[in-house]
């Protein structure tokens, strides 16, 4: 075999998780706080992000003080930052409220209580610019602004993106009782904890190796007949249980992990062959050096009691596909007859 089919199998079967496919509702976020042109979820093409036109500001004259390259400069700044959160944190930074001077209408339910002002900031100066400027300067809507506004008011430091968080009119939520269905599906699995690695993950509980979240949610479906779809069981498992598949490293066979590693590794069909054929004769004798001490047990429990003292390494008995392996080292057995 091969060093670089070696090196191309150990990549493939690491210890390294395996990277599951972004959300479309994260794809769309992603790209539209970076400014980038993307497919909304009607399916329709969404240009990227640009500058808007001239606010022809007689007060301010806000595109006068600020040229082109300028412009241009706060638009990449801004879009680089990729997150909303952190996007409006900058946008209240250059936001100023104060008490308001004057009101233009009779009505006081159209009062407004404060007056905001706006400043664009380049390098360390900062300019006064009007409303529709600073949404056009930023590639932003005036309701993303009168939104922030309204958190300014009500003493909101930090805002939170809340798209998707909304608990009405969530026509698509599972109802909770499937949701309990699905808890006592994932629960009725045997699971079991780290024989050698319980300290590093105490909460932690390994289902069988040949399961995946694919076939449980199978399962599930055949059991139950219930239009379930994979990302709600999926969220569940994730979020509420600490399960894994198969065992740990330090709980398998190294002989067989070995063995199963040049297995998937070699090229040649003859020694594909070969390797089983060792394999199987490792397992035989795992299988009968546990025999044996079974028998000893058996036939030694009234006249002695046995004792074990691990020296080099532990003594592991663990299951490989429904099948006893032994990782056999060295140890010293100490047996101690009654009297």
């Amino acid at each position: 075999m091969s060093n670089t089919a070696r090196n191309d199998c150990d990549i493939n079967n690491g210890n390294k998780k395996r990277k599951r496919k972004e959300k479309k509702e994260d794809i769309i976020k992603n790209k539209k706080a970076r400014g980038l042109e993307h497919i909304n979820h009607m399916n329709k093409l969404v240009p990227a992000r640009k500058s808007g036109p001239d606010c022809r500001c007689k007060r301010f004259k806000c595109y006068t003080k600020i040229d082109t390259r300028q412009r241009e400069m706060i638009l990449m700044n801004f879009n680089d930052i990729g997150n909303k959160n952190e996007q409006d944190a900058y946008l209240l930074g250059l936001m100023s409220a104060s008490p308001t001077a004057r009101h233009t209408v009779n009505n006081p339910q159209r009062f407004r209580l404060s007056s905001f002002s706006y400043k664009i900031r380049i390098g360390l100066d900062e300019t006064v610019v009007c409303l529709t400027a600073f949404c056009n300067i930023h590639g932003v809507t005036i309701g993303r602004t009168r939104r922030l506004q309204d958190l300014m008011a009500t003493n909101i430091p930090s805002p939170r993106d809340q798209r998707g968080k909304h608990t009405e009119n969530r026509a698509k939520k599972a109802p909770e009782c499937i949701l309990n269905l699905i808890r006592y599906h994932i629960s009725s699995f045997p699971a079991r904890q780290s024989r050698y690695s319980l300290r590093d993950n105490p909460n932690c509980y390994y289902l069988d190796e040949e399961l995946s979240v694919t076939e449980m949610h199978k399962l599930f479906l055949s059991m139950y007949h219930i239009n379930v779809s994979f990302m709600v069981y999926w969220s569940i498992l994730k979020k509420e249980y600490k399960l894994k598949f198969g065992l740990p490293r330090t709980d398998t066979c190294a002989v067989c992990n070995s063995y199963n590693l040049s297995i998937k590794c070699a090229a040649l069909p003859e020694t594909v062959r070969i390797l089983q054929t060792e394999h199987k004769l490792h397992l035989c004798k795992a299988e009968k050096f546990n025999e044996i001490k079974r028998t000893k047990r058996k036939s030694t429990a009234r006249k002695m009691c046995m004792l074990e003292f691990r020296l080099h390494a532990k003594l592991t008995i663990t299951t490989y596909k429904n099948r006893r392996c032994l990782l056999c080292k060295t140890a010293l057995v100490l047996c101690i007859w009654h009297t």
